[in-house]
């Protein structure tokens, strides 16, 4: 009986030693400017306590820039890029950090991790809505995988 315990922890032990670290090297945005979407849920707040979370279904690009209008009363502008996450093993689970700044990174409009999949591209963005009476700005989001910036995206914003 001890032998035949002692292989099955041997069994289940062998995965684990062998298991690949995941390992992040880049991010490669694939594609930024203005987007359109549905919004599929809104699940509570980011870190900050600031931006509902939602989740957006449908994306599409209608304008490739860096430069965008601010939105009118009653308007919303969304802005945002397609990135990819590079590294192995593929389809590994990693925290993914996203930090969204302006007035040259001074202040932290929201800051969230979330895990991602090694591999697959996602679409990270924001809203500026026209009710809130933004004013010309920069923003940025950086993409942070523990200390190293793999990405940053820049949208100026004019009136």
């Amino acid at each position: 009986m001890k032998n035949v315990l002692a292989v099955l922890a041997l069994l289940l032990w062998v995965p684990f030693a062998f298991a690949q670290t995941p390992t992040v090297q880049s991010v490669t945005v694939n594609d930024y400017g203005t987007y359109a979407f549905d919004v599929q849920t809104v699940d509570g707040t980011d870190s900050t306590g600031v931006a509902p979370q939602r989740t957006v279904t449908n994306i599409r690009q209608i304008s490739t820039t860096r430069i965008a209008t601010l939105p009118k009363p009653g308007a919303e502008l969304h802005l945002g890029f397609h990135f990819t996450i590079n590294g192995s093993p593929e389809g590994a689970n990693v925290d993914i950090h996203f930090i969204r700044t302006t007035d040259n990174g001074k202040t932290v409009l929201s800051d969230a991790t979330i895990q991602r999949q090694i591999g697959w591209t996602y679409y990270r963005g924001f809203t500026i809505s026209g009710d809130d009476q933004p004013v010309p700005c920069v923003e940025t989001v950086q993409v942070w995988y523990g200390n190293q910036l793999l990405a940053s995206q820049s949208f100026t914003l004019v009136n």
